[in-house]
Order: structure tokens, then sequence, then C-alpha cells
């Protein structure tokens, strides 16, 4: 059984791991809609709001399944 500071450490790490993953999918998503904008605030805005709002329902979704799956095949978190 690891010890206590182990477990903290690598949860620490998958958390890391997750944020730095959707914050890159939000940078690459809001890149790729917003390359022919052409200075418009208006399309920034709506674009960075749908990729926002899109990001946070996939993070909330795959957090929860990575717990349920972590919880599922390798025991207590």
């Amino acid at each position: 059984m690891p010890s206590l500071g182990r477990r903290l450490a690598a949860r620490l790490i998958d958390c890391s791991l997750l944020g730095l993953t959707f914050a890159a999918v939000w940078g690459l998503g809001f890149h790729a809609t917003t390359s022919d904008c052409n200075g418009v605030s208006r399309c920034y805005g709506w674009s960075a709001f749908g990729i926002t709002i899109l990001v946070v329902l996939i993070g909330a979704v795959a957090t929860l399944l990575y717990d349920s799956i972590g919880l599922a095949y390798w025991g207590k978190p």
C-alpha cells in the first residue's frame, strides 16, 4: 500500500495534467475558431464563450469518468 504522501503526490500530478490538458484544448479551440474573426470583438467574445462552455462540460465529464474508473480499478484515491 503506497504511503499517504505518495498518493497525494500522484493525485496532485493527475489533477495538474487534467488542468493543463484542458487549458491546451481551450487555447487550441480558441485559436481555431477565431482565426477568421479579423478584429471583430463580438466574434471573439461568442467564440470564447462557446469554447469555454464546451471545455467545462467535457472537463466535468472527463474528471468524473477518470475518478470513477480510478476508484473501480485502483481502489481508494
